[in-house]
């Protein structure tokens, strides 16, 4: 009787596997009361773990929340730019985050709590703990390519990874204030579920392209996830990506979102109080979206990357407990196996984020392996899977029921120290520093007079004084280092 075509539990995922593959890889007979196991995730356990999840990382972040704008973490004083802006529906640094400046002003008046800052850092908060519960989402997925593993296994498993993630430290320290890092790590997190799902090629392709699109109008270093995606969507589908309705249905989707960027000129038309480039004329548009104020920061030198390789590793080593790297080498390497079109998608997010990271010599360049921190801790939770399964299978029957507390045990041990630590070192909820230095410094000044500042954190906070807090408009802000006047008020 002739095989079919069709990949039993565990295949791989990539396109055109062939039946002698299919059939290497599929999952060993099984017990039907253990296979049900395996399979069945019941949807209201997953509903409550993921919810409780998110819940339990936006009380840690609340706990430390920034009251104001911030000079503490990386990259000092920009919380106070950005607040600025989304006070005054403005424009603020490129590359202008029309996305953040519209869905975060939104939330910023909607909701009646605290300063403007405070409310953006809610916003920050909410999306990293969304962040969270895709990676604990993302996990159950990919737990298919283990499928003699329990539910409890995979719940523990995908439980110590989105902890992980919602507990490193560049994320936490992100997730308190007023800035964009948050919401890079909700689209990585959500674009690695999309690839990670059940083999579609309009749903994935589509998906990935609109989600790529609102991405980049957020902050165009998620390109690194998008290309992730479409080389592993490649992987995947290959030739059937040549479809043309396939392709033109992925570039519109891809594009309309990127249309958000016309908000900058016809919103800078209008002469905000934050007009940052001040894009009404082609020129100008293109240097704001591009972040051409910042190429002198890229340096491209093979010197300057393996010099900066090592620090970067040990940046993200340092993200979560110390096992959690090894896990996540050994889920990679599952994935490859099993799931390799992710394993590319993965691979390629951290490669690139860490290359960028080398070569980008900016304040606060440690955000930039954010992406691959969403994704280091999804390799974690399916390499720990990964563990535990084989456990299973080679321990003798009276300690198999031992695995699914040690999962929990793993996840507690995870989480615990991290979050103590956390709540000390990510601790903001009385840091009024900058709001102090900016209303000191202002109603210091005599009646229109000029106040002179040369650093980033100082301008920006006199600024947010100003435009959001609504103290001493009549004082002039003066920063020599921008020539363009709409600075200077």
């Amino acid at each position: 009787m002739a095989k079919q075509r069709i990949p039993a539990a565990g295949a791989p995922r990539g396109g055109g596997a062939s039946v002698k593959t299919s059939t290497a890889r599929a999952a060993p007979a099984v017990g039907a009361g253990e296979h049900a196991a395996a399979i069945a995730l019941p949807r209201c356990v997953t509903v409550l773990l993921g919810g409780g999840t998110g819940l339990l990382a936006f009380a840690l972040y609340l706990a430390t929340m920034a009251p104001s704008v911030n000079w503490r973490f990386p990259p000092h004083g920009d919380s106070g730019d950005l607040a600025a802006a989304v006070a005054t529906w403005g424009i603020p640094h490129p590359t202008g985050y029309p996305l953040y400046v519209l869905v975060g002003g939104v939330f910023a008046h909607l909701v009646p709590v605290g300063q403007i800052a405070y409310r953006l850092g809610l916003f920050s908060g909410l999306c990293a703990a969304g962040a969270s519960v895709l990676v604990f989402l993302t996990v159950l997925r990919l737990a298919g390519a283990l499928p003699r593993s329990s539910a409890a296994m995979r719940y523990g498993a995908a439980l110590t990874a989105a902890l992980a993630l919602a507990t490193s430290r560049t994320l936490w320290s992100q997730s308190v204030q007023a800035e964009t890092y948050a919401q890079v790590a909700l689209f990585a997190g959500l674009i690695a579920w999309i690839v990670a799902g059940p083999r579609d090629a309009r749903r994935q392709v589509w998906g990935a392209a609109l989600t790529g699109g609102f991405a980049l109008a957020h902050h165009t270093t998620l390109g690194f996830s998008l290309i992730g995606a479409a080389l592993a969507l490649g992987l995947s589908y290959r030739n059937r990506l040549l479809q043309p309705k396939l392709m033109a249905g992925a570039v519109v989707l891809l594009l309309a979102p990127l249309s958000l960027y016309l908000l900058l000129p016809l919103r800078a038309a209008q002469h905000p109080a934050s007009n940052w480039g001040d894009p009404t004329t082609f020129d100008r548009f293109i240097d704001v979206v591009t972040g051409a104020p910042y190429h002198h920061y890229l340096d491209h030198s093979l010197t300057v990357f393996v010099q900066g390789l090592p620090v970067a590793i040990r940046l993200l080593f340092t993200q979560f407990a110390w096992w959690i790297l090894p896990f996540a080498v050994g889920g990679a390497a599952v994935l490859w196996d099993h799931d390799r079109p992710f394993a590319v998608h993965g691979l390629t997010v951290i490669a690139l984020s860490t290359i960028f990271y080398t070569e980008y010599k900016a304040d606060g360049r440690e955000n930039y392996l954010i992406q691959a921190d969403v994704l280091i801790a999804v390799f974690a939770g399916v390499g720990m899977l990964a563990v535990l399964t084989w456990a299973w299978n080679t321990a003798r029957a009276r300690w198999r029921r031992w695995l699914p507390a040690a999962a929990v045990v793993v996840a507690i041990v995870t989480v615990a120290p991290w979050a103590i630590v956390g709540l000390h070192d990510f601790n903001l909820r009385g840091d009024w520093k900058a709001w102090n230095f900016a209303t000191t410094t202002l109603n210091a000044a005599p009646p229109h007079g000029t106040v002179t500042s040369d650093q980033d954190g100082h301008t920006f906070a006199l600024w947010y004084a100003q435009r959001a807090g609504h103290v001493r408009p009549d004082v002039t802000v003066i920063d020599p280092r921008f020539k363009d006047p709409a600075h200077q008020r």
